[in-house]
């Protein structure tokens, strides 16, 4: 039974493993399927996974009288201070305007925990909800997750 339920959600998320679509929801439903944590199995997923400082941050942001602004792109310029996960370091900027990346609003001058991938020769960023300043983020874990499976192989 286990096996039809991983089928499943294999059959049931391959659009969304093909465009590198993926929600929190997604994220929890297949770790739990597989016996992880949502955070670990997401750490795991990403390409890229640094600690960096916010320098520069362009929004582009749709105005519709009558209608809450939305955020349809976000470009960060990041100084890499820690790689985690891939391999970056200096300054590099991320570009979310896939439909399906996350539109985090970045604050310049503050650092964060940063989950990415590359898509279409873009740095975009991924899984809004492990993406905060690094006070308030999970790099430890996140650390110790990457230190696990490097140990594994």
């Amino acid at each position: 039974m286990k096996y039809i339920v991983i089928l499943g959600l294999i059959i049931f998320c391959s659009p969304a493993l093909a465009t590198k679509c993926w929600t929190q929801s997604q994220n929890e439903l297949v770790a739990n399927s597989v016996g992880k944590d949502a955070f670990e199995f997401a750490i795991e997923r990403a390409q890229f996974i640094f600690v960096g400082k916010a320098k520069n941050v362009q929004k582009t942001i749709y105005e519709q009288e009558g209608a809450e602004p939305r955020v349809l792109a976000v470009e960060a310029e990041f100084e890499v201070e820690e790689a985690i996960k891939g391999n970056v370091s200096g300054e590099l900027v991320t570009k979310s305007d896939d439909i399906c990346a996350c539109k985090y609003q970045f604050e310049p001058g503050i650092t964060y925990l940063v989950v990415a991938g590359k898509y279409k020769n873009k740095l975009q960023v991924y899984s809004c909800e492990y993406i905060s300043p690094v006070d308030q983020s999970r790099v430890a874990d996140a650390r110790r997750i990457i230190d696990v499976n490097k140990a594994r192989q």
